[in-house]
């Protein structure tokens, strides 16, 4: 005779099982029909953790096994929870994002690896990592019917973030963590994804799935790093990793440089004025020391300009002889740089590097009949080259920005 531990647990698992029988293909004791007789069966206790084979309905392949708990929170979340825009599933204690490989997404084995990233937020716990094939968000896709019935709605390289956490964590700080997790996954592992709708699916024999992350090596992953400072620049890393054409991924790039641009001529400004005032004269300080001063301070207004605040943040956090082996044939200085050459001439490599950049970046912004170029633009054929040059160099000027303290980060 079968028996629940609890007791309580029959009646619950018939409720949930007549809620999905029109979602779910199920294999097992038929305990929500009406004929059920617990004591026509051989002696078997059910726990929420006793496993029975269950799967989409529409799905092709063979159905997964699966726990009683599981059974009974995909029926509380279709009661529940709802999907936002086909894109995000809320529940109590976690998130499931859609996203999908773009354009510039390398080919890397991520199906059988750990991606997990766990973080700390104000006491709060949260676990980020990648999800495939059947989850509550492919229940919930299910439950729309708005796909081919012939069709699964979910198929084995679906990708989604899945962010576990605490009951009665903000929808803000969530999203904030699978920005942060989509940036962390694009810089170190070259895996880009951007949230998406989740497509409605229909019938295509030419289906390509190419695209798709397969299983290889588990990436290697830094910590993730998380700051309401850094949403901004991690938001333009990503847009343009998912830009297309590459001019407008450059354009996000260079926003980088920009928005970070400002940081460091503080951070510059600062230094020359502390030098100036840790010497001896600083503590009688006369009419020439204080002039001295203001001169100092004017020096620095230099930097105000768009393209020296750029060249001044490349030379600040970027490596070049990084950056070398990604240059186009419009940077020579760059692209034949060696590990030998003395420091003043990878100064000049960077400030060629900046100088192509700004003037590339305004071309494009600018693009009028009237606009004179300077000479320094990147040639239509390079630029490919230059964008994914730009992309390793605003990475490297965000992970500058990250080991900065909160305060002095500008924002």
């Amino acid at each position: 005779m079968l028996t629940f531990d609890p007791p309580s647990l029959r009646d619950d698992l018939a409720k949930a099982l007549t809620q999905l029988e029109d979602i779910v293909c199920y294999e097992g004791y038929p305990f929500h029909n009406d004929t059920f007789d617990p004591s026509s069966y051989d002696d078997e206790v059910i726990t929420t953790q006793t496993t029975f084979q269950c799967g989409l309905d529409s799905s092709e392949n063979s159905l997964p096994e699966i726990t009683v708990a599981e059974i009974l929170e995909w029926a509380r979340s279709l009661a529940e929870d709802r999907l936002t825009n086909r894109t995000t599933l809320r529940t109590p204690t976690k998130t499931l994002v859609y996203v999908e490989p773009t354009a510039i997404t390398s080919s890397t084995d991520l199906m059988a690896a750990d991606t997990t990233l766990t973080v700390q937020v104000d006491g709060i716990q949260l676990q980020a990592k990648l999800r495939f094939s059947q989850t509550l968000f492919a229940v919930h896709i299910e439950a729309e019917g708005l796909n081919d019935h012939h069709l699964s709605s979910f198929y084995d390289e679906t990708c989604l973030v899945e962010v576990t956490h605490a009951p009665k964590t903000s929808s803000e700080l969530v999203d904030s963590i699978v920005t942060a997790y989509l940036y962390e996954m694009a810089s170190s592992a070259q895996i880009c994804l951007a949230v998406r709708p989740y497509p409605y699916i229909t019938y295509d024999e030419d289906e390509d799935t190419s695209d798709a992350p397969t299983t290889a090596d588990k990436p290697r992953l830094r910590p993730l790093q998380w700051d309401r400072g850094l949403l901004d620049v991690y938001k333009l890393f990503l847009d343009g990793c998912s830009a297309d054409p590459a001019q407008y991924a450059l354009i996000h790039f260079v926003k980088i440089v920009e928005y970070v641009s400002a940081t460091v001529v503080r951070q510059a400004r600062h230094a020359c004025l502390r030098q100036r005032l840790l010497g001896r004269q600083a503590l009688t300080p006369d009419a020439a020391f204080l002039d001295g001063l203001c001169d100092l301070l004017e020096e620095q207004r230099i930097f105000k300009k768009d393209s020296e605040a750029v060249k001044l943040t490349l030379r600040t956090c970027c490596d070049p002889l990084l950056l070398s082996s990604d240059a186009p044939a419009c940077v020579p200085l760059l692209k034949k740089l060696k590990s030998t050459d003395e420091t003043k001439k990878s100064q000049a490599a960077i400030d060629e590097l900046a100088d192509v950049l700004s003037a590339t970046r305004n071309q494009l912004l600018h693009a009028k009949p009237n606009y004179t170029c300077t000479g320094q633009e990147c040639p239509p054929d390079q630029i490919d080259e230059l964008t994914y040059c730009a992309r390793t160099a605003a990475d490297q000027v965000i992970r500058w920005f990250v080991q900065l303290p909160a305060h002095a980060r500008l924002c």
